[in-house]
């Protein structure tokens, strides 16, 4: 976590873009800096307001949460923030690419269980509001918003 500390303090500073440019030389075969720069772009994308330009930027993270997955397919958080960017892009999306990722969303946050469901299921509830909507919640936010607002 260490070589993280920068990327990790610019962050929390809302520094996103630089957050991201932190991370490395490595970032396209490190699982954990994918995870983290499609986790930080997600912040970015439901800040803009063009809807063009954070669809670009939420399919963007969708790729990154995924090649974090195949790079390490043991990682919880590629899969954990692989279900959340998908949940995101849910939004931005016709109604029948909202179905597949929706069912996608659903296999990711079963995966993530399976690799860490003490850590998961201490923070983190998975529950389906249809049979195509998902949405996670992280100490009582909604992470995963799609085609229904949360109801807690």
């Amino acid at each position: 976590m260490a070589e993280y500390a920068q990327a990790e303090a610019l962050y929390v500073e809302g520094k996103f873009q630089e957050a991201i440019l932190a991370l490395g030389d490595d970032v396209e075969t490190n699982s954990s800096s994918l995870f983290r720069r499609a986790k930080w772009s997600m912040d970015i994308g439901i800040r803009t307001d063009n809807a063009g330009e954070k669809e670009k930027i939420l399919r963007g993270a969708v790729a990154d949460a995924t090649k974090a997955s195949q790079v390490d397919p043991a990682s919880f958080e590629a899969w954990r923030v692989m279900a959340v960017s998908k949940g995101r892009l849910q939004a931005c999306c016709g109604v029948t690419e909202k179905l597949q990722l929706g069912k996608e969303l659903r296999e990711n946050i079963d995966r993530a269980l399976e690799l860490n469901p003490d850590d998961f299921a201490s923070h983190t509830h998975a529950h389906t509001h249809t049979h195509t909507h998902t949405n996670i919640h992280t100490d009582g936010q909604c992470w995963g918003r799609g085609m229904l607002e949360c109801q807690i």
